[in-house]
């Protein structure tokens, strides 16, 4: 007879058996998010268990006896076992249902009807626990019972994010340093200036590059007084001369 078939007629015929003596679970997180789960139980030969597992999305499924391979059955978040002549159960999958991350913090989320032990992959650094463990050891910590949840980030993630955000520090330094030097070489060279040339500079802010009588005549003074004017201020480079017919005067950037 078909194994499958005869799994079935034993299932309908023998009681399900939904609450095991003991129960030993270990949760093996990998750095993906991904997580293997191992749930090993104390079982009676030949009957049927269903047991919970954690998750809805399970890969890779491998159910042992301490004899043999036992076929099995799923249902939403159970699996129905034939135990056969087998008095241990290990139930073992992987699963991404367990685990949420925002920005580099991981979230394991577990609710668990034993306690269990989590163990973590290298480089891994837990940051908060819901509940007190029970033992901690290296890699290795061991929750109660109920629902938990245990935050963690990677220390290579963070050591990325630091060596992406250096750079950017000091491109902001620089871009400071620079907006600071120019700030203060614009006040240095203003603080120099005479009042005439200070008027001179506000009247081609407000207009723009202009010619060298409309200057002179909104200024009031003297056509040799402006000249002399303008030429002191090419000289100390805040303006520049354009010679024509008459002379254009623009503003260089200070």
């Amino acid at each position: 007879m078909n194994p499958k078939i005869l799994f079935f007629l034993i299932f309908l015929i023998l009681p399900v058996l939904s609450g095991e003596e003991s129960q030993e679970i270990n949760i093996t997180v990998y750095r993906d998010g991904y997580c293997h789960v191992s749930q090993i139980l104390n079982v009676e030969e030949n009957t049927i268990v269903t047991v919970p597992v954690f998750g809805e999305n399970l890969e890779n499924i491998l159910i042992t006896g301490n004899r043999n391979i036992l076929y099995y059955d799923i249902s939403g978040k159970e699996i129905t076992v034939d135990t056969e002549e087998n008095t241990e159960i290990n139930i073992e999958y992987d699963t991404p249902d367990l685990t949420s991350k925002e920005g580099i913090l991981w979230t394991l989320s577990v609710n668990s009807p034993s306690e269990f032990t989590v163990i973590f992959p290298e480089g891994a650094t837990v940051v908060d626990l819901s509940s007190v463990p029970l033992e901690i050891s290296g890699n290795m910590i061991k929750m109660p019972e109920g629902y938990q949840k245990l935050s963690y980030f990677f220390t290579s993630e963070t050591k990325k994010q630091i060596n992406f955000i250096f750079p950017l520090i000091a491109l902001f330094l620089a871009l400071l340093f620079l907006g600071t030097y120019i700030l203060w070489n614009k006040k240095r060279k203003f603080s120099d200036l005479a009042e005439e040339e200070k008027r001179v500079i506000e009247f081609l802010e407000r207009n723009g590059d202009s010619l060298s009588s409309e200057i002179r005549k909104n200024l009031g003074i003297p056509k040799t007084t402006a000249w002399r004017l303008f030429r002191r201020m090419e000289e100390k480079g805040v303006i520049e001369i354009k010679k024509g017919k008459e002379n254009y005067i623009k503003l260089k950037k200070l």
